[in-house]
């Protein structure tokens, strides 16, 4: 061969280079000969990411282009050389360099396929080029041994090699809490059930404060220092001492709230990596595991509520102008003379307060789907809380709408399960309070997390391909990653 330099050269994100050349495929210092690649092809979209299997290799290699379409030009290039590993369906660059070789001429359809082609479990993600229709080798034909993927579907919601659709990640969500799911409701009693108790003597603290009989029913229009009199629909508008607890135990409450979340996703986020990975969760693990990363954890959930309280900062001290100033005109606006200054004022504070209302929780919402899997990264990953946030930001890029499906699904179904138990205040708030709202909190839980901990590894498949995952330790603390 006269030209034993590689014809096609692309960079990498990690600022290394891949080349093809006619004596194998160089990527950074080391150099893979053409007869010993097995397979090469697409297995995430963003970044794109290239596979190549290599005899003798323990991993498959990954490239991921700082090119998204140089993936492709990678890929025909290879194939130039090694027509038969060509799948059907992939379609060559429009244009290619100068020095690519020709194209082959048609060859027979080969009788034998590559060890990939054992592997029919792994389908490409929606979109990349099909697998080839040619028969496939015996596992004990092939001297090299491959992981054995299960087929979809029957995986019981386990990390797959390759990206899955919302829906995939919502049924891999419950599936992963119904083959386990008296650990889960063990777990959740064991972990969450007092910090959440905690929670409701907080509430009925303020309750209490507010000159109401703990045990005893709300009633419809009752007004409770939950917060419930803080919404223009309530029967009557809290005033001056009122105003102050309702205001305090809302504040304290959601304090607390924020602080059972993140030690939620530390012991949960473990126990759930553990169960993606095939392993049963265990109590002991993952009460040690998460004990380890609780302050990261507990820290990424602090920050991250507290940016959304920033952005919706600007409406929540205008409605709490007008709240204070202007409670009457709230429930009849008719009360107020509006030529008066008054009423000039109240017209201002309103229409500002319209204005600000729904970009503001728009824009909350969106930065509340980015930074959500923050906690359970820092649970997860030896990494700071802000760290985390940053790999969360950095994740869910152009994923918004793939993180927040199963996250939706999940939060709907636990919302539907806990509703017929928000009648039981009005029976005994105590009860309600102290008892049913802490337990059904414990008890769904477990699956908020499964649905986090299902996204994470989705959306760290997308970025980071399915190797370095594939090697990750389930059940030790992992070293120090980043995007």
């Amino acid at each position: 061969m006269e030209n034993q330099g590689p014809f096609a050269t692309i960079p990498l994100r990690n600022g290394a280079s891949a080349a093809v050349g006619y004596n194998g495929v160089h990527v950074g210092e080391r150099t893979y000969a053409l007869a010993d690649i097995q397979d090469a092809r697409q297995v995430a979209p963003d970044p794109v990411t290239i596979a190549l299997r290599v005899a003798n290799e323990r991993h498959v290699v990954e490239l991921q282009p700082a090119q998204a379409s140089d993936g492709a030009l990678l890929l025909e290039a290879l194939f130039r050389l090694r027509p038969e590993l060509r799948p059907a369906g992939f379609e060559p660059p429009a244009t290619l360099p100068a020095g690519f070789p020709p194209l082959p001429q048609p060859a027979t359809q080969p009788t034998t396929s590559t060890p990939w082609g054992a592997h029919p479990s792994w389908p490409p993600h929606p979109g990349m080029y099909p697998p080839p229709p040619q028969a496939s080798l015996p596992p004990s034909a092939s001297p090299y041994a491959f992981p054995q993927y299960p087929p979809v579907g029957a995986t019981g919601g386990r990390l797959t090699p390759y990206p899955r659709r919302a829906s995939e990640l919502i049924g891999a969500t419950f599936a992963l809490f119904a083959a386990h799911w008296r650990s889960w409701l063990l777990l959740g009693l064991v972990a969450l059930f007092v910090p959440q108790v905690v929670n409701g003597v907080v509430d009925a603290v303020f309750h209490l404060l507010g000159g109401n009989d703990l045990w005893a029913g709300l009633s419809p229009t009752s007004q409770t220092a939950g917060g419930a009199g803080l919404g223009i629909g309530s029967t009557t508008l809290p005033q001056g001492r009122d105003l102050l607890l309702s205001s305090l135990d809302l504040l304290i409450t959601s304090i607390v709230g924020v602080l059972i979340s993140g030690w939620s996703a530390a012991v949960l986020g473990n126990a759930g990596r553990d169960a993606l990975f095939g392993r049963s969760p265990k109590m002991s693990v993952s009460l040690r595991a998460g004990s380890k990363r609780a302050f990261a954890a507990i820290g990424a959930s602090v920050l991250s509520g507290a940016l959304v309280l920033l952005i919706l900062l600007p409406v929540l001290v205008l409605y709490g102008i007008l709240l204070t100033q202007f409670g009457d005109a709230l429930k009849d606006p008719n009360s107020l003379d509006s030529s008066s200054p008054a009423g000039a004022t109240f017209t201002l504070l309103g229409c500002l307060t319209l204005l600000f209302m729904i970009p503001c929780i728009v824009f909350a919402i969106y930065v509340y789907v980015r930074l959500f899997l923050s906690p359970y990264i820092a649970a997860t990953e030896a990494l700071g809380p802000v760290a985390a946030l940053r790999r969360s930001w950095n994740l869910t890029r152009k994923q918004w709408v793939h993180v927040v499906w199963p996250l939706f699904v999940t939060a709907l179904v636990v919302a539907i399960i806990s509703f017929p138990f928000s009648f039981v205040e009005y029976a005994s708030y105590g009860v309600a309070a102290l008892i049913v709202n802490p337990l059904i909190s414990a008890l769904t839980a477990p699956l908020v997390a499964l649905a986090a901990i299902s996204v994470l590894y989705d959306v760290r498949l997308r970025r980071e391909g399915y190797a370095s995952l594939a090697t990750e330790s389930v059940g030790e603390e992992p070293a120090s990653t980043s995007v």
